[in-house]
């Protein structure tokens, strides 16, 4: 039976790598949000946003664009508060 020495150094490098991949994992999130499409008042249930879409309120109103639709994304139920995107 061949014995197998235990590097510390393996170990350090192999802990970074974990860590740098579930820290990459973590931080892809997507949102769902409702919307509004272009000419429409209706809230449509929700959908993922664009990952660019974040939930500061400073920024460029969050849209999106698919064709000659245009979606404005919206928080909550009521479409009432928009998402914002950073500048």
């Amino acid at each position: 039976m061949k014995r197998t020495n235990f590097k510390p150094v393996g170990g350090v490098c192999l802990f970074a790598l974990l860590l740098s991949l579930t820290s990459a994992i973590g931080s892809k999130r997507f949102a769902t949000a409702r919307y509004k499409e272009t000419g429409l008042q209706t809230c449509f249930q929700p959908a993922t946003m664009p990952e660019d879409c974040t939930t500061t309120n400073t920024g460029t109103l969050c849209t999106s664009t698919s064709g000659s639709i245009t979606r404005t994304w919206y928080q909550g139920n009521s479409c009432i508060n928009p998402f914002y995107k950073l500048p």
